[in-house]
């Protein structure tokens, strides 16, 4: 049986490694080969992050009663 493998990183590293990787303009692929992170995970961080961005506007959202 293999050894689990699996890293579980927190919100602060997922963050820093976001960064990074954004500010690295290496292709995914490349950038997750040398900084041992899954290309699927890296995929998913950004999805994630993408639609946090979408999210939090909405969140400020006032409703004001028609006049």
């Amino acid at each position: 049986m293999k050894p689990d493998k699996r890293k579980t990183f927190s919100d602060a590293e997922k963050a820093l490694l976001l960064e990074t990787y954004q500010a690295s303009g290496k292709m995914k692929k490349i950038w997750c080969k040398e900084n041992g992170i899954g290309l699927s995970t890296l995929q998913r961080w950004l999805r994630q992050e993408k639609n946090q961005t979408q999210i939090q506007p909405l969140q400020n959202w006032v409703s004001q009663p028609l006049s």
